[in-house]
């Protein structure tokens, strides 16, 4: 019987200590934007879960860009692209939402539907953007991320 009891407890042990190890299954923000491939925009993946926003590059060189947003959480989201100078989780509120004359909106996709996805391609000039999610609440939990243009 202690044998058995000892083997369980190292399987639970290895299990946590596996779990431990893994790695979260968002891409690390890159720190250059990739070239846009000839004559087309330069894409950015936003990835969406439940109340969380991350992206696969946080700037690029001006021109056109195509924000693919998935949504891999189980609540529905959108993304909106706003020029503004005013940081990231420093937007004003109202009504539940960032306020969006903080700055000028740029772009926003249709809200999608959990396990969709959806792109939008706008053209950007040098300067500060923000990448958030405006549904009601979304972005004061933190749906938002900084996003350079050179």
């Amino acid at each position: 019987m202690r044998n058995w009891a000892m083997m369980i407890g190292s399987m639970a042990m290895s299990g946590l200590v596996l779990a431990g190890c893994g790695g979260g299954d968002a891409a690390p923000a890159s720190s250059a934007g990739a070239p846009a491939a000839a004559g087309g925009a330069t894409t950015v993946t936003a990835t969406m879960k439940d109340l969380t926003l991350a992206v696969d590059k946080n700037s690029g060189k001006a021109g056109e860009f195509t924000f693919k947003a998935d949504n891999k959480g189980a609540l529905a989201h959108e993304l909106a692209v706003l020029k503004t100078d005013v940081a990231a989780d420093k937007i004003p509120q109202k009504d539940a939402k960032a306020d969006e004359s903080t700055g000028k909106l740029i772009g926003r996709t249709a809200e999608i539907a959990a396990g969709k996805a959806e792109s939008k391609t706008v053209k950007l000039e040098a300067g500060k953007y923000v990448l958030l999610c405006n549904v009601p609440a979304h972005y004061a939990a933190g749906m938002a991320v900084a996003f350079t243009v050179q």
